[in-house]
């Protein structure tokens, strides 16, 4: 390591280069014979490809020996075409994904570069298939063609991917590759091209895919809102299964979930992906619909968590009078409570100014109030309303297993299904403990002068929060549950069964 004591020199080159004249375009230096301004650019030309290259230079003594550090960094950018577009936003790509073929012991990968037009400028890219537990699958390095579509094979047979499964049918092969464990697929490119009669070499930013994002969500989701379609039939059409006091304010979880779903996909995982950036920093309502859906649809997470945790407790504890106590009727009116709740509660967001800003840290947009007092109303609701939900939760949960635990040591009778209620109501305690946790993380950001970088860090920890909570709860149910297994069963059962023709005969 080099102390500091030992730098004798710290030297900064700055060049920029113009990648669609293909001519060295400005040096800045800031060494011992020159200073100057070093990221000076002035007199850019707007809708022009530029590559800027920072080099560093670090000049350092051991005893007897003078020696120095070089490194340098690349940024590929193009200019903005007038002043009216954000600054901040940029909507210009190297290279474009163009599609993904998924087969059980091969990944196709087709990209496509934005200097298709310009024979002098080669892209190559490296890819890579980053494994959640399985290490990276590197592909070989490939330069992009310039008329057609390039595309990008990961070999999975290579990674030791294979599970050693003997299919029953001989017409399988024996053995198959799950790649379904993949978490991003990375595509580092680089510009090859000459100017000034010198080849330069210039690297851009990584190209990242949350694979993962679309293996588990998109099928997910498909099945809640079967099932959420399913049981609103079941329920229209008076079906004694669903007409109970569970299933009703379970299909009310279900459309909630899908509605956080589709607010996060819109208002948080666009603008992280950087698209239609424009448009959610122009228009200051979207933050605030942002806002009031996001408030809502974890309002009501946390009602239904108090909500089942007061019907599993009045289930063990009164087991004969509890239908009686949460009747049909009874749960309609429960829900109709926390609808109106958590409307009620989601729109004094409203009347707090908020907007979409850009955090340089994190690279990303994201929505933030720009009133310092919203910090008094997310106590209120966060640490007040919602913790004395979480805590008499708490107290529910562990008054049911003591109840639970009570009969046992009396011998008396318990029915599984109690039991696995039971279980339901803590395990949906527990993932309600992490969404006060965002809570936490979103009041500190707020509190700290209006933390952006803390704020955007408690939004990207909602992604994976919420899919814990959502998509743990469905598949619980989905396991646990006889009848919302044979809601998708009898959806795929008419919708994909072919139906006999039937033929009508007249006689002359």
């Amino acid at each position: 390591m080099v102390k500091s004591t030992n730098v004798s020199r710290f030297d900064m080159i700055v060049d920029i280069f113009d990648l669609n004249q293909f001519r060295h375009f400005r040096q800045t230096e800031m060494t011992t014979d020159r200073v100057d301004q070093l990221f000076l650019f002035d007199g850019l030309t707007p809708a022009t490809w530029f590559a800027l290259r920072i080099q560093y230079r670090l000049h350092h003594r051991y005893p007897g020996v003078k020696s120095d550090i070089t490194t340098k960094q690349d940024l590929i950018f193009k200019t903005k075409s007038n002043m009216v577009n954000d600054d901040t936003v940029s909507d210009e790509k190297i290279i474009y994904l163009d599609n993904i073929v998924s087969r059980p012991d091969q990944l196709d990968v087709s990209i496509k570069s934005a200097f298709d037009n310009e024979p002098r400028i080669k892209v190559v890219v490296v890819p890579e298939l980053i494994l959640c537990d399985r290490g990276v699958i590197k592909a070989n390095a490939i330069q992009l063609n310039h008329s057609s579509v390039t595309v990008i094979n990961f070999d999975l047979k290579k990674a030791n991917l294979r599970q050693n499964l003997i299919h029953s049918n001989s017409k399988n092969v024996p053995y198959e590759y799950h790649h379904h464990a993949c978490s991003t697929l990375c595509i580092y490119p680089y510009i090859k091209t000459i100017i000034e009669q010198k080849d330069e070499l210039f690297r851009g930013m990584a190209c990242n895919l949350d694979l993962l994002t679309l293996i588990y969500i998109l099928p997910t989701l498909s099945f809640m809102i079967i099932v959420a379609q399913q049981s609103i039939l079941k329920i229209v059409k008076s079906d004694v299964i669903f007409c109970n006091e569970f299933y009703p304010i379970v299909c009310l979880r279900t459309i909630n979930d899908i509605l956080y779903h589709v607010a996060i996909f819109v208002f948080i995982k666009l603008p992280k992906w950087g698209l239609v950036c424009d448009l959610f920093k122009k228009y200051k309502i979207m933050a605030k619909i942002c806002f009031f859906i996001g408030a809502f649809c974890v309002c009501e997470t946390f009602l239904y968590t108090f909500f089942v945790s007061v019907i599993r407790f009045a289930a063990i504890k009164h087991p004969i009078s509890y239908q009686t106590m949460f009747s049909y009727g009874t749960i309609k009116k429960i829900i109709i409570f926390m609808i109106i709740f958590g409307a009620s509660l989601s729109a004094i967001t409203i009347f707090y100014d908020s907007c979409y800003v850009f955090n340089e840290e994190n690279i990303i947009i994201v929505p933030i109030f720009l009133n310092s007092n919203i910090i008094y109303f997310q106590i209120i609701y966060s640490i007040f309303i919602y913790g004395t939900l979480i805590v008499a939760s708490l107290c529910l949960n562990v008054l049911s297993v003591y109840t639970l635990c009570l009969r046992r040591k009396r011998r008396q009778c318990i029915n599984k299904i109690e039991v696995l209620y039971a279980t339901y109501s803590i395990f949906t305690f527990l993932t309600s403990l992490l969404m006060e946790f965002y809570f936490v993380m979103r009041i500190i950001g707020n509190a700290s002068n209006v933390n952006t970088s803390l704020i955007a860090q408690a939004n990207l920890n909602l992604l994976w929060i919420g899919d814990i909570i959502s998509f743990g709860d469905f598949y619980f149910l989905l396991i646990t549950s006889s009848y919302i297994r044979n809601l998708i069963y009898s959806w795929f059962k008419n919708t994909f069964t072919l139906r006999p023709q039937t033929s009508e005969t007249y006689s002359l």
